[in-house]
């Protein structure tokens, strides 16, 4: 069995039990939940999106106005393993792009105007070599801007979380009587 996704610093871990006695009936769990929710008509913005990959990636997320990827909500990926406690989800959640994406697009459009502006400041020629050293610094620090937004950590990202595993845990059906949820 594969281990979970690698975990960058700005994922959240996380470990979500599902019901079923092995790997096998937790995918089969998962993917009826998957058939129900892709079936579920009309689709709105905000329903729950859950996907079961070849190769056992799983991705859960919420549906946007903006198609298929994910902007605005967290994205959780991780894969079934087996383990002492049971069949648990493990892998991490990615918080949304969107507050970085936006960065991106206003640092672009702030380059022509920062430039303009530091070189009507400084008196220098658009043309000479100096404008072009305040081309690249101006860059330089504007991508600096939209790295050090995109690593940043989000507020709130770990209740959305946490709504988007109580929303799959709702979706999932009940553990057999008698067995915990996840035991083995």
């Amino acid at each position: 069995m594969t281990d979970a996704p690698t975990v960058t610093s700005r994922d959240l871990p996380l470990r979500l039990p599902v019901p079923g006695p092995d790997v096998a009936a937790a995918t089969e769990s998962l993917a009826a939940v998957a058939d129900r929710l892709r079936a579920h008509r009309p689709r709105a913005t905000g329903d729950l999106q859950l996907s079961l990959g070849r190769s056992g990636l799983i991705r859960l997320t919420r549906r946007n106005q903006y198609g298929r990827s994910s902007v605005v909500h967290p994205v959780i990926t991780g894969r079934l393993v087996a383990g002492p406690a049971g069949v648990e989800l493990v892998g991490s959640a990615r918080p949304s792009r969107f507050a970085a994406v936006t960065t991106a697009g206003m640092a672009l459009c702030a380059v022509p105007l920062l430039f303009t502006g530091i070189v009507r400041a400084a008196g220098l020629d658009t043309d000479g070599t100096a404008a072009w050293l305040v081309l690249l610094g101006v860059v330089v620090a504007l991508a600096l801007v939209v790295r050090w937004d995109a690593r940043r950590p989000r507020r709130g990202f770990a209740d959305e979380v946490e709504e988007l595993r109580t929303a799959l845990a709702a979706e999932l059906p009940p553990a057999a009587p008698g067995t915990a949820v996840g035991s083995a």
